[in-house]
């Protein structure tokens, strides 16, 4: 059995898909931010706005 353990060929060969895995993390993590901040803004803005008293 080969040991893999540290080997750069295999972590050469494995750096697209990790580069691809965290393209992706960052656009999720772009999408939740943009989410989050208009429920946000949306909650803030009926919160401001007066009902019937």
């Amino acid at each position: 059995m080969q040991q893999t353990f540290f080997d750069l060929e295999v972590a050469l060969a494995s750096l697209p898909r990790i580069l691809e895995g965290l393209w992706l993390n960052i656009q999720v993590l772009v999408a939740a931010s943009i989410g989050v901040l208009l429920f946000a803004l949306v909650l803030a803005t009926l919160r401001a706005l007066r009902g019937p008293a």
